[in-house]
């Protein structure tokens, strides 16, 4: 191997590496940039109290001009989470990062997440509905009736 191979081969690795690079920044920025069109749609509110629950705080910091973060999930308009954790708070709106997280939590009233590169937004129209919540109509191809047991 020569070291002009070498060096052509470390050349497009970078390249390779920097377009995944970008393309994942991307990925986020557009994540948090539509959970913010979703809580403004939810609370017509310009500045959004948001208490995170595994999800990435630094996203939120980089991204977000809408959501302020709070550590008291009592103080917070919304919990976003990404992971089940213990809550004090009860009764809160819900969104989560995770599909299953949705079934598993009954005040989750919708997620938006990633599946195969793809993002995908679902709500359960009668959480929606419990939370006092009414959504533009752009959603309504993203609410469906609920299918699990959890509500009940």
């Amino acid at each position: 191997m020569t070291v002009r191979y070498f060096l052509n081969l470390l050349f497009v690795s970078l390249l390779l590496l920097a377009n995944y690079s970008t393309a994942l920044e991307k990925e986020r920025e557009l994540e948090v940039k539509i959970l913010e069109k979703i809580a403004s749609d939810i609370f017509k509110k310009k500045k959004i109290v948001v208490y995170l629950g595994g999800y990435p705080e630094e996203r939120i910091i980089k991204y977000s001009k809408k959501f302020r973060i709070t550590n008291d999930c009592e103080k917070a308009d919304l919990l976003i989470l990404r992971e089940k954790i213990k809550l004090r708070c009860k009764g809160k709106i819900i969104l989560t990062t995770n599909y299953y997280l949705l079934l598993e939590l009954p005040d989750a009233v919708g997620a938006f997440y990633w599946k195969k590169g793809r993002p995908h937004l679902i709500f359960f129209k009668e959480r929606l509905e419990k939370k006092g919540i009414r959504l533009p109509e752009d959603y309504e191809k993203y609410i469906i009736e609920n299918s699990d047991e959890n509500d009940s």
